[in-house]
């Protein structure tokens, strides 16, 4: 299992980054729909990548909640680039939920309306993490 992981992080690494969209941002080959991938390792322990794709160019926003629907963190907000994007969420071992959303909304052109939206459960791993905070 650690392999396969290894084998997924080095893909996602090899990506070039994109100067135009926000610096944590990884960029890739052109996407044919938009889309949130579910987050991997899930469940994590400090940290998890998160893939999107975007069909085209647009605005989007992408963060993490807790179940309720607070929110923790604005992972990335900004115009994006079509293709396949990752970026990563680390929770610097404060550790205050076991259950995370991930939220990704893409934006109309004039970024009046959503015009996608997409949620992933997100899980901590509580054996390997210490437990919550």
């Amino acid at each position: 299992m650690r392999y396969i992981i290894f084998a997924i992080l080095m893909t996602v690494l090899l990506f070039s980054t994109n100067s135009s969209s926000q610096p944590s941002l990884i960029t890739g080959k052109k996407a044919s729909e938009n889309g949130l991938m579910q987050n991997y390792p899930n469940p994590f322990i400090n940290n998890t990548a998160i893939e999107f794709t975007l069909k085209d160019e647009n605005f989007v926003k992408l963060y993490v909640t807790d179940i309720d629907g607070k929110i923790i963190t604005t992972l990335a907000e900004g115009e994006a680039d079509s293709g396949k994007h990752c970026v990563y969420f680390k929770t610097g071992g404060n550790v205050n939920e076991i259950i995370y959303k991930c939220r990704l909304e893409i934006y109309s052109k004039d970024k009046s309306s959503v015009i996608f939206a997409d949620e992933r459960i997100m899980n901590v791993d509580l054996k390997e993490s210490g437990g919550i905070k």
